[in-house]
């Protein structure tokens, strides 16, 4: 997590073209049993890690930060960037610039935020005290995006996976 701290203090402003491709409503771009199918794996390949008596208990755990979003919404412009998944309870809001900052969630756990802009990607790091999270959200040119997750714990495997997106019918591109 300290290369998002680090890269963060650059505080580089996101490309006119970036906020573009980034700001907009997405939707799943596969049907809900393939967009779970990669989950289900990286969760699988984590568990299989640990010794056999312990699965059962590990994989209950990491049904939370294994979820996929069905959609994401996303607003980016020269000072901040919102973010909200279909099942949070609010969207994230971070300006750009400056130190990583608190954000709490439904279940009262507080994280501190990251954001790293990219020339056609964003990046939000999440780190709490059960472990990390990095979303990293790639934009195409034909209104695409990827999300690619990695779930870390100091205790465990990281959880890695990917994603495709398509922007909601009669979003702009």
């Amino acid at each position: 997590m300290l290369w998002l701290v680090t890269a963060l203090a650059l505080g580089a402003t996101p490309s006119p073209r970036l906020q573009q491709l980034a700001t907009g409503h997405f939707v799943a771009a596969l049907p809900p049993e393939r967009m779970q199918a990669p989950v289900d794996a990286a969760v699988e390949a984590t568990v299989a890690s640990i010794p056999w008596a312990f699965r059962a208990y590990v994989r209950r755990r990491l049904a939370v930060p294994a979820r996929w979003c069905r959609t994401w919404t996303l607003q980016l412009d020269d000072h901040q960037v919102s973010c909200r998944c279909d099942h949070w309870a609010g969207p994230v809001v971070r300006p750009l610039a400056g130190p990583a900052a608190p954000v709490t969630n439904a279940d009262g756990e507080t994280f501190q935020v990251t954001v790293i802009t990219g020339p056609s990607e964003l990046t939000l790091g999440f780190s709490g005290e059960i472990g990390d999270q990095i979303r990293t959200f790639r934009f195409d040119e034909r209104g695409g995006m990827e999300v690619v997750v990695i779930v870390s714990n100091p205790r465990l495997e990281p959880l890695h996976w990917t994603l495709p997106y398509k922007r909601a019918e009669g979003e702009p591109r």
